[in-house]
C-alpha cells in the first residue's frame, strides 16, 4: 500500500467515531453529506435519499451485478441488495470498513448478496465487463 492509500486508511480509523456519533453510521451505514429534495427533512433522510435517486436514474435491478467503488462501512451495497434485489460487492482500502461492512450486511439479511474487499477501485483485479453497475 503506498503513502497515499495509507493516509485514506488513517483518515477513516482516525473520523470512525465522528462518523458513528455524527453520522448515525451504525444506523445510517452512508459517509457522504446525502441528496437534499423536497421528499427530506432531516440528515438520515438525505442519506437514504441519495440511494433512492442513483437507484432510481441508473435503473438497477435484481439480475445487475453491481460494483461499489469505495463503499466505505457498506451502506449503498446493503441498500442495493435490499431494496433491488441486485447482487453487490464494494471495495475500500480500510480493512476495518470491510469488516464493519460484512458484519451490517449479516445483521440486515444481505450478506448472501453481497461481498466486500480490500482493493483500490482505480487498480482493480476484476476482468473486464465483470458488472452492470458501477456505483
Amino acid at each position: 500500500m503506498n503513502s497515499y492509500h495509507e493516509n485514506i486508511v488513517r483518515y477513516y480509523r482516525a473520523t470512525e467515531k465522528s462518523y458513528k456519533d455524527g453520522w448515525g453510521l451504525k444506523k445510517n451505514l452512508m459517509i457522504h453529506y446525502g441528496y437534499w429534495d423536497d421528499k427530506v427533512s432531516s440528515f438520515s433522510e438525505s442519506l437514504l435519499r441519495m440511494n433512492e435517486v442513483m437507484a432510481e436514474a441508473v435503473g438497477i435491478t435484481s439480475s445487475d451485478r453491481v460494483l461499489d467503488a469505495g463503499c466505505g462501512v457498506g451502506g449503498s451495497s446493503i441498500y442495493l441488495a435490499k431494496t433491488r434485489g441486485c447482487r453487490a460487492v464494494g471495495i475500500t482500502l480500510s480493512d476495518r470498513q470491510v469488516a464493519q461492512a460484512e458484519t451490517f450486511a449479516k445483521d440486515r439479511g444481505v450478506s448472501e448478496q453481497t461481498e466486500f474487499k480490500i482493493m483500490d477501485y482505480c487498480h482493480t483485479d476484476f476482468p473486464d465487463a465483470s458488472f452492470d453497475v458501477v456505483w
